[in-house]
């Protein structure tokens, strides 16, 4: 082949990192080979196979070193072009790099949706073909789709398979896009450690193959996990300009690591209160991102925790607005978990309580479907909050407690301050509710060292601003007769925080407060605790910070020598020395810190030391301090849910292997929001695998409703869909209905065209128009559908191609009862297990009957089988027990029988035909093989072609080319 040799050393070099080298070497070949222009790809008519797998080549190198999507897809044909003449590997690699071109270029769910299905195509040919380094680079790329989609679920599987598949072993330029889609992956699942490791490894290799851009790549995924775990602030910022710096102005560059950049950056600066310094940030980081729809959205909902962080309610609201009208253009779902967290703290700033818990639900929700476990945990403790300020006690505690399964969040400071900041606020409901009963001093000394315990984790990831608002709180909140000494001091620099920052509300009832505090004792404060954050995550020692903090502590304090803490925990002794105690020389004391944690702190110190110094040197770690030793000395909270299988529709069957890859698929979409097409033959269950989606999904306690083409008139659709709005009334449709659910339509390529816009405009803007109405009404729904086969729906039943990938960014395709012979047992089971009376005895099947139904096809599949087993259970005794015959089944069921050993094959008649020529005996095989599967699908030239693994144009050109008549075909039958 023309080029071969070409290809296989630039292949070679691109794998190794030698982009350059690459270029050099192939740009020449590539602007002299024959090419001409069809509306901006590669015209392939006239082209040879090795000339169409060169330009693949170089669009290989354009999108996955240089960052070209629009570049590369002009050395691609067309989408329509004819690939049918060239090799199964120039098609594959065609598919995979169009793929990887609309990834790339999606500012689109519809170019995601579309490069999904390329890639998916692409992932065919290459699994046929057992070429593994293919199918690496097509999980990568839908990785990235993903990604784009706020799948993090779907990503980081996609993920997995691409590393279990090992192309990064061999390929440098594929190991840099693993570890650059790990680090954000496993960072939004709050696996803050392993986020660092990948992004460290971005970084070596990056270095290594000197590309400058990956550097910036890693550097601004290490100052995203430096905020999100509290870094102190200058770190982080420091961190983010150093990315800054290397990617802006970058043309082969993706552009989520700039924003993840900064993002740390600007959130750094809110923490500390440099207001003017966030907002020039935000204008920088504009200008940068433009362009780029969802960096320009988020940086601008950026500008409304500004305005919150200054007090300025109302301009937050308004700036809020246009966010949200920015966002509802959005593909990438920015609208959904943080723009509903940022909904709801403006709700709840404003007094709108009912509001705020609407949103905080739906924050949830969503931040399950995408796995975004940050957001979840930080919509439950807001949940929390907002409970408790309404009252609402019990759901305060229920949020609470499904807070805590997410135990290793714990162990991140920003978190465990927001845990503090959400046990206070209940607490002080609980001293405050109702109003009319005395006031709890308990709850309210417990309220007050919850936030003084937030203001510490708070404090030292440098957020100045809730800092000082949790020493407002504590003291406001501590009762007369228990107003530790302690709290003087933090008062008094929130004083200087609010004053400084202009913050004048705060400020005034900061002074309030300290002209009624009682004299500063510094002799008495062995009566103040700090208590212990519970339920820390499971982790190795070496990733312990206990360590790490009492470095720190003892070299804030020359004169502590040694630190030991004691911890009774559940009846059991459990202790963790942290430090050597040194010689042991000078004094030792015992700080006991009761209720809930039981913990001792054992310090040596200098006998020149006084006591009271010791203690207030301590007094700002101690959280951490035990926070770690709880994190040593118990096991987080398991999630609680139901076993996956309990949740299956009863009929589910799965014991094929075939079967129970689709149960494993529905088990890995369960935390998705995207929609779900259920395609395969007629009759083999598709609906029944559309509920079990429901059934897995964070939706399956929303209703799920199920839209039958025949249950409305076709003039009736958009009405019984969309609602319609007559004489001023609106009367709500399915979609109203399915509210925070599921709606699952059927045969969804027979609706009309003009409903299939609107679903397509749903599926992008998450709104529809009521009949009748010009408003656009706002539903969260997630759509299932079902159809005969995903690759004929645009050519055949036309349905655009638009919503035909929309609807397939997830495909299930339900095999065939031939496919899954090893169920047919259990469903017979199952069957007769339904028509079993009350009272009478459990009803059987002859092993001869068993086996016919084995032998035959079944092209009715599974609905098929299911009638034969009814009709043939009407004609069975009842007495002495129920017995299922092969008498009582259909002619054609009865002749069906397993081939026998002896019986020759047909086959062995052609080959032993010496007249026949090779190719004469593969055209009657292969006519044989087409005459078979026609009839076994009663015609249905799609479902055959599926069945036989080929395009419905393929089928056609072998049919033609062998003479093959569907209808003669199944006459013959």
């Amino acid at each position: 082949m023309k080029y071969a040799s070409t290809i296989a050393m630039a292949s070679s070099l691109l794998a190794d990192g030698r982009v350059d080298d690459v270029v050099h070497m192939v740009e020449p070949l590539v602007d002299a080979s024959e090419r001409g222009e069809t509306d901006g790809a590669l015209h392939i008519s006239g082209q040879s196979s090795g000339a169409v797998r060169l330009h693949a080549l170089w669009a290989q190198l354009l999108c996955t070193a240089r960052f070209a999507p629009a570049e590369a897809r002009q050395h691609l044909p067309t989408p329509d072009a004819d690939l049918q003449e060239h090799p199964p590997r120039v098609r594959a690699e065609v598919a995979l790099w169009q793929g990887w071109t609309d990834v790339l270029q999606g500012d689109t769910k519809d170019i995601l949706a579309r490069g999904l299905a390329r890639l998916d195509r692409a992932d065919r040919l290459f699994e046929a073909l057992a070429h593994r380094p293919g199918r690496s680079w097509v999980r990568l790329g839908q990785a990235q789709a993903y990604f784009a989609l706020d799948e993090y679920h779907l990503m980081h599987h996609m993920l997995d398979e691409a590393h279990e598949l090992g192309q990064h072993r061999t390929d440098r330029v594929a190991r840099l896009w693993l570890h650059d889609m790990y680090a954000p992956a496993l960072r939004f699942q709050g696996r803050y450690d392993d986020a660092e490791v990948h992004a460290a490894r971005l970084k070596k290799t990056a270095h290594r193959i000197g590309r400058s851009r990956w550097v910036g790549h890693a550097q601004a995924q290490e100052a995203a996990l430096a905020y999100d775990k509290g870094a102190p602030p200058d770190v982080v910022i420091d961190r983010a300009t150093t990315a800054e710096t290397r990617l802006q102005g970058a043309t082969d560059c993706r552009p989520y690591p700039l924003l993840a950049a900064y993002h740390a950056h600007i959130g750094a600066l809110l923490r500390v209160g440099r207001w003017d310094e966030a907002d020039a940030c935000i204008g920088d980081a504009l200008s940068a991102m433009r362009g780029y729809a969802l960096g320009e959205a988020h940086l601008h909902s950026l500008r409304v925790r500004l305005s919150l962080r200054q007090g300025a309610i109302e301009q937050a609201r308004t700036q809020l607005d246009e966010v949200i009208e920015r966002a509802e253009r959005l593909p990438h779902g920015l609208h959904r978990s943080h723009l509903a967290l940022l909904r709801a703290n403006v709700a709840h700033r404003t007094g709108q309580a009912d509001a705020a818990y609407t949103w905080i639900r739906r924050a949830y929700k969503n931040a399950r479907e995408t796995g975004h476990r940050g957001n979840q945990v930080q919509a439950l403790l807001t949940e929390a909050r907002v409970a408790a300020s309404r009252g609402l006690f019990e759901k305060a505690e229920q949020a609470l407690k499904k807070a805590d399964t997410y135990a290793a969040y714990r162990s991140v400071l920003p978190f465990a301050a927001m845990w503090g900041e959400s046990e206070a606020a209940l607490a002080v409901a609980y001293a405050t509710h109702p109003q009319d009963a005395p006031r709890d001093e308990q709850a309210a000394r417990y309220a007050v060292e919850q936030y003084a315990q937030a203001h510490t984790s708070y404090r030292l990831h440098g957020d100045r601003v809730s800092a000082s608002e949790m020493a407002l709180q504590a003291a406001e909140q501590a009762p007369e007769g228990h107003r530790p000494d302690t709290l003087r001091p933090m008062l008094e620099e929130a004083k200087q925080t609010f004053e400084a920052l202009g913050c004048d509300e705060q400020r005034i009832r900061t002074h309030a407060v300290l002209q009624e505090w009682p004299e500063y004792d510094s002799s008495d404060l062995s009566h103040w605790s700090v208590t212990l954050c519970t339920a820390w995550a499971e982790a190795p020692p070496e990733q312990r910070s206990v360590t790490a903090v009492c470095e720190a502590l003892l070299g804030a304090h020359p004169d502590v020598d040694g630190i030991r803490i004691t911890h009774r925990l559940r009846q059991a002794r459990a202790s963790c020395v942290v430090t050597d105690m040194g010689t042991m020389e000078g004094h030792i004391t015992t700080l006991h810190y009761p209720a809930p944690s039981n913990a001792r702190l054992v310090v040596s110190y200098a006998s020149s030391a006084p006591l009271p110094a010791v203690k207030e040197t301590l007094q700002p770690y101690l959280p951490v301090l035990l926070m770690a030793l709880d994190r040593a000395s118990k096991t987080p909270a398991a999630v609680l849910d139901l076993p996956h299988d309990s949740r299956f529709p009863d009929g589910f069957v799965a014991e094929s292997a075939s079967m129970k890859t689709l149960k494993r698929h529905i088990e890995r979409i369960g935390s998705s929001h995207s929609p779900v097409l259920v395609t395969g033959a007629p009759g083999t269950g598709k609906t029944l695998v559309a509920r079990a989606v429901h059934a897995l999904s964070e939706r399956r306690d929303a209703p799920l409703m199920v839209v039958e083409r025949i249950d409305v008139q076709q003039r009736d659709w958009a009405a019984h869909l969309f609602g319609r709005l007559e004489d001023g009334t609106y009367v709500p449709g399915v979609l109203d209905k399915a509210e925070g659910g599921s709606v699952l339509l059927k045969a969804v390529h027979r609706l009309p065209h003009a409903v299939h816009e609107q679903l397509l405009r749903m599926l992008n803007t998450g709104c529809v128009f009521p009949v009748g109405s010009d408003r656009c009404r706002s539903v969260d729904v997630r759509l299932l559908a079902t159809a005969p086969s995903d690759e004929t729906l645009p050519s055949t039943d036309g349905m655009p191609d638009a919503l035909a990938h929309r609807l397939g960014i997830i495909t299930l395709q339900v095999p065939s009862l031939e496919q899954r012979r090893e169920d047919i047992p259990v469903l017979v089971q199952h069957v007769l297990d339904e028509l079993r009376t009350p009272r009478t005895p459990l009803a059987t099947i002859t092993q001869e009957a068993l086996d016919a139904l084995l032998a035959y096809e079944w092209p009715g599949n599974v609905r098929q089988l299911r009638n034969e087993v009814e009709r043939a259970f009407q004609s069975v005794r009842s007495e002495p027990a129920p017995q299922v015959t092969l008498d009582a089944f259909a002619a054609p069921i009865r002749e069906a029988t397993r081939p026998h050993a002896d019986t020759p094959h047909p086959y062995d008649t052609l080959l032993n035909d010496d007249s026949l020529a090779l190719s004469e005996i593969l055209a009657r095989t292969e006519r044989a093989a087409i005459e078979h599967v026609l009839r076994a699908h009663d015609g249905h030239i799609s479902a055959s072609a599926e069945a036989l693994g080929i395009s419905r144009q393929g089928l056609y050109k072998k049919m033609k080319r062998l003479n093959v008549d569907a209808d003669s075909a199944i006459a013959s039958s």
